[in-house]
């Protein structure tokens, strides 16, 4: 999420609370939940200033880069503000529940029975107590949200501009983000938040125009195969749908919890039957309480505590029944500062590793937002070797990871990138932003380095399970 450096907090909360973070919230004796994030509009004033009246703003911190996470929306917090929140939630609508607690989640509407409620956050379904639920408000679509919350903004306002421009980003409707911020580069041309929104905004929209046009060309009858394709050109290198393997969404939930950093955690769940294994078939470890205070103060903690402890006990089977809301920070930065950036619009090409042809090293460019195509392509990455078995990227020195030397132009670089026709550099030099930002998320991954119990074959020529280039499972011990 972008902010700039002075932005009113109650300002913000009050107009377009999607930009100010997720809140998400248990039910009562089903879950241990994150941390409660904040009302949004818990400290706002009943009526918004008017913009020329307000007073100076206080000083917010800027987050290092634009990030997940689902937002709780003005309109949620206020049935007056949302037109559609009288009627009943059928499957698939956006709605925020409001606990009886006054507490609130925000996610898509699955289903209900007598008892419960089934919402979709982050792409986990969770199941909350009716007895628990104060009432179900629906939202309207973005675009309506998104005009309503337009028309409260003054046009010269940059601070709350950039916040809907963000949380555009974050509803996917990359062009309307893309028009709010060349406004505000109307109004202040040299605005380096904008600039820097301005170049995500415009890798993202690329990328889904791509995924649309090749859609497309797939949905052409009679389209050629790529084997009737003739030799070299793109219909001959683009895989097929299905043809490129990627992760399953169970695989992708336990590299998540893997990469979770216990010093800036992502939102979680841990349900309590996974508390109750937890002490059931670990109780022998010292850690485990057996008291019935220490088991109780144990459901009571935090989820990221819950994991800590499961972390200590190598509770590994456990690990696939934590619920990880959002992407860990390390992931985020992957998708934003690399994936969306660079890699795939320079090596995931089908003229380079997006092809059939491709060689050993393939990277998956089909629907390049999704998880699957990010958690897969970071395995790939982590797990490749070079034909002198060299990993891809260097943990103890980022900066002279294969992966980036040969992003490089070729006479500065370590490794340079092999002659082949229409290469061109992914960065000018050392000194890019981009490269800069590569080495920040190499950084920022969980150390010591863990091994993903994963099973996965990517297409292109491996070696033998053991050999440069192969993918084999992680053997010996395993740090989480």
């Amino acid at each position: 999420m972008f902010v700039r450096d002075e932005i009113s907090t109650w300002r913000i909360r009050a107009l377009v609370a999607a930009c100010c973070g997720a809140v998400v919230l248990g039910s009562s004796g089903r879950s241990a939940w994150a941390q409660e994030a904040p009302d949004p509009v818990a400290t706002a004033p009943e009526e918004p200033e008017e913009p020329e009246k307000a007073g100076k703003p206080e000083k917010a911190e800027e987050p290092e880069q634009p990030g997940g996470g689902s937002a709780v929306e003005p309109e949620a917090l206020d049935e007056e503000g949302a037109a559609s929140s009288r009627r009943e939630a059928r499957e698939g609508d956006a709605v925020v529940v409001v606990m009886q607690s006054g507490e609130k989640v925000q996610g898509e509407f699955v289903g209900q029975s007598e008892r419960e409620l089934e919402v979709k956050v982050a792409s986990v379904t969770l199941r909350i107590d009716r007895s628990t639920v104060e009432r179900v408000i629906v939202l309207d679509p973005p675009r309506e949200r998104y005009k309503r919350m337009r028309a409260l903004i003054g046009d010269e306002d940059v601070d709350r501009l950039l916040m809907l421009a963000d949380w555009l980003r974050r509803e996917k409707l990359y062009e309307e983000s893309l028009r709010e911020i060349e406004h505000v580069l109307t109004v202040a041309p040299n605005d380096g938040t904008a600039l820097r929104l301005r170049a995500v905004v415009e890798n993202l929209l690329a990328l889904e125009r791509r995924g649309r046009a090749q859609e497309q060309v797939r949905k052409v009858e009679g389209a050629p195969q790529p084997a009737e394709a003739p030799a070299g050109s793109a219909a001959a290198t683009r895989p097929r749908p299905g043809e490129f393997p990627v992760l399953r969404p169970d695989q992708i939930a336990l590299m998540k919890v893997y990469e979770v950093d216990l010093r800036d955690p992502p939102k979680m769940v841990v349900e309590r039957e996974v508390i109750d294994r937890l002490i059931r078939d670990h109780g022998d470890n010292p850690l485990i309480p057996t008291t019935r205070e220490g088991k109780e103060a144990l459901y009571r903690m935090a989820p990221a505590e819950i994991l800590d402890l499961m972390f200590r006990v190598r509770a590994r089977e456990l690990y696939e029944r934590v619920q990880v809301l959002e992407l860990p920070r390390s992931i985020r930065k992957f998708r934003d500062q690399v994936h969306a950036t660079w890699l795939v619009n320079t090596c995931a090409t089908t003229r380079c590793h997006g092809g059939s042809q491709s060689g050993r090293l393939r990277l998956t460019n089909y629907r390049p937002t999704s998880d699957e195509s990010v958690f897969t392509n970071l395995l790939i990455l982590e797990r490749f070797r070079t034909a002198s078995g060299e990993p891809l990227i260097d943990y103890a020195e980022p900066e002279r990871s294969v992966l980036l030397q040969m992003g490089l132009p070729r006479d500065d670089s370590l490794h340079p990138h092999p002659v082949v026709p229409g290469w061109t550099p992914a960065f000018r030099n050392r000194e890019a932003r981009r490269f800069a930002q590569a080495v920040d998320w190499i950084r920022s991954m969980y150390r010591p380095r863990p091994e993903y119990p994963v099973e996965y074959s990517p297409p292109g020529e491996t070696l033998p399970t053991g050999g440069e280039g192969g993918l084999p499972l992680p053997s010996g011990p395993v740090e989480r």
